[in-house]
């Protein structure tokens, strides 16, 4: 390895040592969660919920919503809603069926049927599945994360603690049979902690313990288990919901900022201290009237505006005084990319967002993976204790693409950027990124890519539903020119428009975000929303909004 790698690597784990050992726990700082899956939504559960809810034990029950009330043995479709209450309903096929041995047409009806029928029931997005007969495909896996479906739970036993790596085909540490008993001693006893999680997770069918006439087992393995202030009771959409904010969880480089855009409290242990990270606050802006919104679902920005403005200027110049006086004299936001290679006062930028430009501005498509690394951590351990937030954003400097090199996007997204702004391929349409944000095509530069103001124009005018408009360019350009007045009255132009959001790079994206997380039941008659974010969204022409953590009907 060269001399300079070396070096650029021993600088990296500058950085990263001085962060505080952090840890992820369970809900109530507790390190061990236990679960149940039990299957066919039959007589005998009854007798199992009631033992559950004695010991204080939560689990899923996969249900098919094409057998219930079929025979004696399956309790009614009806049933459902009241005798799960504080447990979790998931899928197991309309009909119970071989999934693996079903045609795409079929695979698809037993699904969107399930759902359909469970959703109505339950009153909130069905998210979990059970193999039947724990047969799967490629195919069945597609068909399942097409309908919202964020997990799915096999057959067999691994007699492990660990969390599955394959949400799509979780198999659990055991069955309701004679392991029971040895299984609940041994994770009553256990304490393998080191830093990472356990589980223990049950799965079987009630009626099995008629039929071998053993409830006992079940009975003494919830009250060897029960109340135990080391054990969270989960269902197993709580346990994929939690760990899932646990991956969300934004961190400054030295340790100290630690945010949570989910609606999930998230529960840490840092440097031998429990530390409770709750749900960022938003500030939420006032919905707009008098907007009419066309027909259709879609989503608009926060209030219910239609259209988004925001700017990206690079490089940390001390023109961008000048530049920020004009956004802030109009109320317009944007982001800054800076090269903290340069001495910057920080404090100008304080409605707006710092982001970063690579520390050396190198050209990506020939630096080594180390060398850009290096750029951006040190970049964001300058500027984060200035501005007090984390930094996930970027320009790409010197027009570098990650289409061009492609190791880029990896180190990017090793280094927790987001989004990264490119300087080709004007988007005069308006169009939001679509697949990679950090491939984000602006509208257009302040002066190479049109006149301004007819941008402007363009953009006022358009019907098109969300709309955003990102303009780019270096506020030095202006001086180089002697133009200021371009910015000055296109500013003018743009300002105080009630169906505008003004908003710096990091807040669409953010807000972009929690859009797509929102969960949809299958008929799209009801919506979640787990992240820390108000969304707004048209559906056939009416706005609703999308409180945290809420789930709402659509009328």
């Amino acid at each position: 390895m060269k001399k300079t790698t070396i070096g650029v690597l021993l600088m990296c784990a500058s950085f990263l040592s001085a962060m505080p050992e952090i840890y992820f726990t369970y809900p109530g700082w507790t390190r061990k969660a236990l679960t149940f899956s039990f299957d066919d939504g039959v007589q005998a559960d009854r007798k199992l919920v009631e033992i559950f809810n004695r010991y204080g034990m939560k689990g899923t029950f996969n249900v098919s919503a094409g057998r219930a009330g079929s025979k004696k043995n399956f309790l009614k479709l009806e049933e459902y809603a009241d005798l799960y209450k504080g447990h979790e309903i998931a899928s197991h096929g309309f009909h119970h069926l071989a999934m693996a041995k079903l045609s795409p047409e079929e695979i698809e009806k037993e699904i969107a049927q399930d759902l359909a029928a469970l959703e109505k029931v339950a009153g909130y997005p069905i998210r979990g599945f059970a193999y039947p007969f724990g047969q799967t495909s490629p195919e069945v896996r597609a068909a399942l994360k097409k309908h919202g479906i964020v997990y799915a739970r096999g057959t067999g036993e691994t007699g492990k603690f660990f969390e599955e790596k394959d949400p799509f085909y979780w198999v659990m540490t055991g069955h309701n049979f004679a392991q029971l008993p040895a299984i609940a001693e041994k994770y009553r006893d256990y304490n393998g902690w080191g830093g990472v999680l356990s589980v223990c997770s049950i799965w079987g069918h009630s009626y099995e313990f008629d039929d071998a006439k053993n409830w006992d087992v079940i009975e003494n393995f919830c009250k060897t288990l029960a109340h135990r202030p080391d054990i969270w009771y989960a269902t197993n959409i709580e346990i994929v919901d939690y760990m899932a904010a646990c991956r969300k969880l934004q961190v400054s480089v030295d340790g100290k900022i630690l945010v949570n855009p989910t609606a999930i409290p998230i529960y840490l242990w840092i440097d031998g201290k429990n530390v409770l990270v709750e749900p960022k606050k938003e500030t939420v802006l006032p919905t707009v009237s008098g907007i009419t919104y066309p027909a259709g679902s879609y989503p608009v920005f926060p209030g219910g505006r239609t259209k988004a403005l925001t700017f990206s200027y690079d490089d940390g110049f001390e023109c961008d005084r000048k530049l920020v006086d004009i956004f802030d004299r109009y109320q317009l936001r944007g982001t800054f990319n800076v090269n903290t290679k340069r001495k910057i006062d920080y404090s100008i930028y304080r409605n707006h967002e710092v982001a970063t430009h690579g520390f050396r501005h190198g050209c990506y498509q020939i630096n080594p993976k180390e060398s850009i690394l290096l750029d951006i951590y040190h970049d964001r351990a300058v500027i984060e204790p200035q501005v007090g937030y984390i930094v996930r954003g970027n320009a790409w400097p010197n027009g570098a693409l990650w289409s061009d090199f492609p190791a880029a996007r990896d180190v990017y997204r090793a280094c927790n950027i987001v989004y990264s702004r490119a300087t080709h391929n004007a988007n005069l349409n308006f169009d939001l990124p679509q697949d990679d944000w950090l491939a984000w095509a602006p509208t257009a530069h302040h002066i190479k890519d049109g006149d301004l103001q007819e941008i402007g124009k363009r953009f006022l005018a358009t019907e098109k539903v969300p709309a955003l408009c990102t303009i780019w360019g270096h506020s030095f350009e202006f001086d180089r020119a002697n133009n200021w007045d371009v910015m000055e009255k296109f500013a003018a132009l743009m300002a105080h428009h009630p169906e505008i959001w003004y908003a710096t790079n990091i807040e669409i994206y953010d807000y972009m975000q929690a859009v797509n997380s929102l969960q949809w039941s299958c008929d799209r008659t009801l919506c979640r929303n787990m992240s820390a974010t108000t969304v707004f969204y048209v559906v056939n022409g009416k706005l609703y909004v999308f409180k945290p953590g809420t789930t709402t009907s659509i009328l």
